[in-house]
């Protein structure tokens, strides 16, 4: 009988985006949205392209088709910085309040699903 290795546990994350043209630091975040590990990815230079990945996905969920309103793009709330910690690890109320102006919204997500999700707007 042969048996095959289990797939690789692909690990799943919470994406917090923002939209500021503030400088946003990892400290402040920590202890902001009360977790133990997060990255901060600012969406200019190499990163550009998730940061256009979340802003189409929001253009797609703004849109009325009822009034013709299709791809719904606000120029005014670019996603500009993304804030990766571990999925369900955090508090967001205190940290809602302190940055609502800036906050854009929050995904839980894998990589294979930030795949789909690029070639489903593509499509």
């Amino acid at each position: 009988m042969n048996s095959t290795p289990d797939q690789s546990v692909e690990k799943n994350a919470t994406f917090i985006l923002f939209s500021t043209a503030n400088k946003l630091t990892r400290t402040e975040l920590k202890k902001a949205f009360r977790v133990k590990k997060g990255s901060l990815l600012l969406t200019k230079g190499e990163n550009w392209q998730v940061g256009n990945l979340f802003d189409q996905l929001h253009a797609i969920k703004n849109s009325i088709p009822d009034e013709g309103n299709y791809f719904n793009f606000d120029e005014n709330k670019k996603v500009t910085h993304i804030y990766i910690v571990p999925q369900r690890s955090c508090t967001k109320t205190f940290a809602l309040l302190k940055y609502f102006d800036q906050f854009v919204g929050g995904y839980d997500v894998s990589p294979s699903i930030l795949n789909q999700l690029q070639v489903l707007i593509e499509e």
